[in-house]
């Protein structure tokens, strides 16, 4: 069931899909990318977790992408629950789990273990969304670029025995990679404030102070490989 973003013929196969998130914007936004290509045939819409088993009971989607913005009951994210409801409902859906953030990796894991066989953010392009799509309903896996790159640099970091907390490599490792104190605050889903203090903190403990030599220094440690 391909989806080219840059060919509009008829497929062979059609293509039935779930959209589930509890904002509107997110849901009517992922629709305007796929209505109008010839393949896709029905798309339905859930804001809950309830809804979603719902929808994908009665309709047996092919696939469902899964957003970030949803509630489990406790205040935290239904994101797991959600694939899970929609598998309990429709076996054979398959999920394209969409992150708030690419920093998330441990929902990317954790995504993966509970089912889903796609993983991209918010942040992606359009291009990569479709093709994220694509590859999703065609029965392959897929992982943004972004968000596998960021658990490689994770995996590599468990090896890390400098001076630094796990909380201080991880700011580190960001403003080397060039990322504002606002950006990884957002990424990390601390203050900026708190950004500001493991800064400062940083720059006290290494007695770095320019973007050059966190750089090297993080290179020279293992938290950067030399391609980064």
């Amino acid at each position: 069931m391909p989806i080219d973003p840059n060919q509009e013929s008829s497929p062979s196969e059609s293509l039935s899909i779930l959209l589930v998130d509890g904002y509107s914007l997110v849901r009517q936004g992922a629709r305007a990318l796929l209505e109008g290509r010839s393949e896709v045939t029905t798309i339905k819409m859930a804001d809950s977790i309830a809804d979603a088993r719902r929808l994908a009971l009665g309709h047996k989607p092919d696939l469902a992408i899964v957003g970030p913005n949803l509630d489990n009951g406790s205040g935290a994210s239904g994101q797991l629950d959600a694939i899970a409801a929609v598998h309990e409902a429709s076996p054979k859906t398959r999920i394209l789990l969409v992150l708030l953030s690419d920093f998330d990796t441990v929902g990317a894991r954790d995504g993966v273990a509970a089912g889903a066989s796609g993983v991209i953010s918010m942040a992606s392009s359009e291009a990569d969304f479709i093709e994220a799509v694509r590859k999703v309903a065609a029965g392959q896996e897929y992982v943004s670029a972004k968000v596998s790159t960021r658990a490689l640099r994770e995996r590599e970091q468990s090896q890390y025995s400098g001076p630094l907390t796990p909380r201080e490599a991880e700011v580190l490792r960001s403003l080397a990679l060039g990322y504002t104190n606002s950006e990884i605050a957002e990424g990390l889903h601390l203050s900026v404030r708190t950004i500001e203090t493991h800064r400062a903190n940083l720059q006290g403990k290494l007695r770095l102070r320019t973007r050059a030599q966190l750089v090297a220094y993080s290179i020279k440690t293992g938290l950067l490989g030399a391609a980064d």
